[in-house]
This record gives structure tokens, C-alpha cells and sequence, in this order.
């Protein structure tokens, strides 16, 4: 096509917006501090994470205390994740681009774009560690329990305690939501969103958005199937253990969530980082994140 259309992209984006179907909330939430930084596909940008410094005692001395040393590593994040909606505009689409009419055709690959970013982010929950809740149920159907029981384990696992807290729920958990009483009644305190607009704002140090993307997750079978008993001892900060199934043989998934026994009381979990199929007979290597803490 002869036609340039690079001056009005950043139009024909902003009115797509009124488009979208899904609330496609994701791409508001993640951490953008680094966005700077991206450049074209499949450049690298390395992410920095601090070492711990740990604390002593202070010596009074003639001579200067030796030095701690510590060791920052970074995390590499690729740009891999590259995709397009195509269409073809005519001259009479570039106008009505330009008098603030969108073509039809240009809306639905604006929305497509969106949802399929969306679902890129919200695929991610596989790296996840913290589960609340129960497996397979939705939540809020009868009281707010499992956020009280969510921002327990942020806090546990030393989430900063920001506005950056967010919570994103599926149509079903919503709607259980709206309907908890102790939601409706902040009205009293003169919040009336809920009420008038069904909007549930910021509660509980969380604010809450719905995104009709979020997706469904089954588990491997090993789990249910038998319980997974450890056949070799671990170490703090081991992200590998050797067990072997006490009654039954089944897969293990990227983004199964467990927990150990012998550590109940504190309820540290766990994500599985790697595919694996669990025997009755042979012991086999689970990995998974972050290290062991018992």
C-alpha cells in the first residue's frame, strides 16, 4: 500500500480501546520500570536483583572492619514475545481514522492484540509459589476468607506492603464477591461503588479488577492419584528432591503447587518448575522453586 499510516497508529490504538470486549487488565498491573529498556526482538534486558547483607556486631577497633562481600545476580528476561493482528486499510478507512471513526475491521485486531497479551501474562502463573483457597472451587461464596488468607502469604513471603496490590478475579469470583456481605456493607462507611456501580474498588489493601481471560489450570495426576512420600533427605535451599509415590504412579506438572508435611506448621509452598512422571518404584527428581526452607 502507498499509504503511510505511522502518524496515525497512535489514534487508531486509543480508539481500539473502546473496542475491547474482555477487560484486559493485565498489561495495567505487571512492572513496567524497566520498558525503557526494550529495544527490538530478542534483545535481552537483565533485570538486577540484590544479594542479602547480613548484620553483625559492631567492634570498636584501631584498624577498618573487614569488608562483606556480596554478589547481586540479575534475572534475563528475552524479547520473544512478538505478535500482530493484520488488516488492510483503504483510503476511505484512513480517513475515518483521522475524522475519529474506526474502521470495524481495525477495532477487532486492536482487541485481539490486547487479549492476546492479556493471556500472555496471566500464562505466567505457572512461576507462582503462593496458592490460597481450594483447589478447583471458586472462591467468596460465602465470605472473604481466601483474601485474608492471600495477604497472609504476601506478607509471609515479605510482599511489600505498596498500593501495588492488586487482586484479579474470573466473572464467577466476582460476582461471589459482590455478594459477600462485608463488601456490600462499606457503604457504611460512605463507599457506595460497590452498591451503585458494582465496582469493589480497593479492599482489604488489595484493588480489585475483573479479566474475563484468566485461565484454567489442571494439575498433574500424581497427586491425587497417591500421596507423594520423599524417599531421600533435602537440604535448605535445595530446588531438587528425590521421592518416589507410596500407592500410585501419575504426572507431575509445570505450575503444580505442594507442600511438605513435616513442614505444616509453617506453610511453605512450592512450584514445580519441570515436567515429571512420578513411579512407584524408581525414585525420580522434583524441580522446583524457590529452595527448600526445612
Amino acid at each position: 500500500m502507498a499509504n503511510t499510516v505511522t502518524n496515525y497508529l497512535p489514534k487508531l490504538l486509543a480508539m481500539g480501546q473502546r473496542a475491547l470486549r474482555e477487560n484486559a487488565i493485565m498489561t495495567r498491573l505487571v512492572n513496567t520500570d524497566l520498558q525503557s529498556e526494550a529495544q527490538k526482538q530478542g534483545d535481552a534486558i537483565n533485570v538486577p536483583i540484590p544479594s542479602a547483607i547480613s548484620v553483625r556486631t559492631v567492634t570498636p577497633a584501631v584498624t577498618f572492619a573487614a569488608n562483606q562481600d556480596f554478589s547481586p545476580t540479575n534475572v534475563v528476561v528475552t524479547l520473544d514475545f512478538w505478535r500482530e493482528a493484520t488488516f488492510q486499510l483503504s483510503d476511505q478507512d484512513i480517513q475515518e481514522i483521522a475524522d475519529g471513526t474506526i474502521p470495524m475491521q481495525a477495532s477487532e485486531a486492536v482487541k485481539s492484540l490486547a487479549n492476546a497479551v492479556d493471556e500472555y501474562i496471566l500464562g505466567k502463573h505457572v512461576g507462582f509459589f503462593g496458592a490460597a483457597g481450594t483447589e478447583g472451587t471458586t472462591p467468596f461464596a460465602t465470605n472473604m476468607n481466601v483474601a485474608s488468607t492471600a495477604r497472609r502469604l504476601l506478607n509471609r513471603q515479605l510482599s511489600p506492603l505498596t498500593g501495588d496490590r492488586a487482586a484479579v478475579l474470573d466473572p464467577d469470583a466476582e460476582a461471589n464477591l459482590l455478594a459477600v456481605s462485608n463488601v456490600l456493607q462499606f457503604d457504611q462507611r460512605g463507599d457506595q461503588e460497590g452498591i451503585v456501580n458494582g465496582s469493589i474498588g480497593r479492599k482489604l489493601g488489595f484493588d480489585w479488577h475483573l479479566d474475563q481471560n484468566i485461565p484454567t489450570f489442571t494439575p498433574g495426576s500424581a497427586w491425587t492419584s497417591g500421596i507423594i512420600a520423599a524417599s531421600f533427605s533435602g537440604a535448605i535451599g535445595d530446588t531438587t528432591l528425590r521421592v518416589i509415590s507410596a500407592s500410585a504412579s501419575g504426572a507431575i506438572k509445570v505450575g503444580d503447587i505442594f507442600r511438605l508435611t513435616a513442614d505444616s506448621a509453617n506453610n511453605h509452598q512450592y512450584v514445580i518448575t519441570a515436567d515429571t512422571t512420578i513411579s512407584l518404584t524408581v525414585a525420580v527428581a522434583l524441580s522446583f522453586f524457590p529452595g527448600l526452607k526445612t
